[in-house]
This record gives C-alpha cells, sequence and structure tokens, in this order.
C-alpha cells in the first residue's frame, strides 16, 4: 500500500527494484514490530534506520560495495543472533543479497517516498497511534464510522489508501466467521 500510494516517487517502473524496495521495507517494518522497544514503534524509527544506512564521507567509495557494513547490518546480525528464526533478519539478509551493489539505490528511494515524514511536525504526528486502530470495533461500540479526507493539497493523498488498507486488515482481523 505504501509503494503504490508513493507512486512517482522514488524509482518506478522496474518490478524488481520495486520487489526489492519492498523487501528492505518489509525488513525494517517487522524489526521495527517485533524488536524495537515499544516506543521506537513508529515510523520515524524506520527513518532513523534509513538514514543509518547511507554512508558518511568517509564510507561514500565503499557505498556501492556489496562488502559495505553499516550500524544496521550490525542490528541485524545481533538479531539473528537472539532469534535464529527471525523474519525480519532473514527478510534483511535477502535484501542484501539481492539488492547487492544497488542497495543504496534502494535506501535513497525510500528516503525520497519518506520525505513527508521526515518533517518534525509529521514525525511527531505519526510517532503514537491515537486513532487505536487495534481497538476499532471492540469492546462496547462495536459500529464505528471514519471519514477520511486528506485535504485539499494533493501531497497526502497517499495516506488515504495507507490507511484504509489498515482498517481492511483490523476489519478482517476482528470479523467474527459464521
Amino acid at each position: 500500500a505504501f509503494i503504490n500510494g508513493t507512486e512517482g516517487i522514488g524509482r518506478f517502473g522496474d518490478m524488481r527494484f520495486i520487489k526489492v524496495e519492498r523487501l528492505l521495507f518489509s525488513a525494517l517494518t517487522s524489526c521495527v514490530a517485533f524488536d524495537a522497544p515499544k516506543d521506537e514503534r513508529n515510523i520515524g524509527t524506520i527513518i532513523s534506520m534509513l538514514e543509518h544506512m547511507l554512508p558518511n564521507e568517509d564510507e561514500h567509495r565503499y557505498y556501492n560495495s556489496s562488502n559495505h557494513r553499516h550500524s544496521v547490518d550490525f542490528l541485524f546480525e545481533r538479531i539473528e543472533g537472539q532469534n535464529p528464526d527471525s523474519i525480519s533478519a532473514e527478510m534483511y539478509q535477502d535484501f542484501k543479497y539481492i539488492a547487492g551493489t544497488h542497495a543504496g539505490m534502494i535506501v535513497e528511494s525510500w528516503l525520497q517516498r519518506l520525505t513527508p515524514f521526515r518533517t518534525e511536525e509529521m514525525s511527531n504526528y505519526f510517532s503514537n497511534d491515537e486513532l487505536g486502530l487495534d481497538h476499532l470495533g471492540t469492546g462496547h461500540s462495536k459500529r464505528v464510522a471514519l471519514f477520511i479526507s486528506a485535504g485539499k493539497s494533493d501531497y497526502f493523498n497517499f495516506l488515504v489508501p495507507l490507511l484504509y488498507s489498515q482498517l481492511f486488515d483490523r476489519l478482517y482481523a476482528n470479523w467474527t466467521w459464521r
């Protein structure tokens, strides 16, 4: 949903590139969801991880080398050491293997896609779940109406399909099959 919602941002058109982008984002999001402390389970942590994957001036000549290692590599090694069956570590290793020397372009593409979240206001806005999607439609009130509008600007239109996909996931998870 995120890639589809941010079409035109990053490098589109090459399906292999997009699949490797998905693999990286899946690895990072599962790492944040399952392995990060509760207060760090947000988009800001993912952005920080991506930023740590970029080279500094001293590392730039090694950036496109498949042997280049950074703090996120060491994080996933530690996760794999603690849990050899970690799905996030497995996806990350697959990303590193498949992306090879193109890993830097994929990281840069994700940072472009996440540009709206890199402002302090958006980072703060998305750092906490105030909507409570995991509790929506449960408890005393099973019926909920949620009206979604991105406003007058097209800049945030990509958020609407993201929210819809989350709502449908919650609806499916809360549905009692008879």
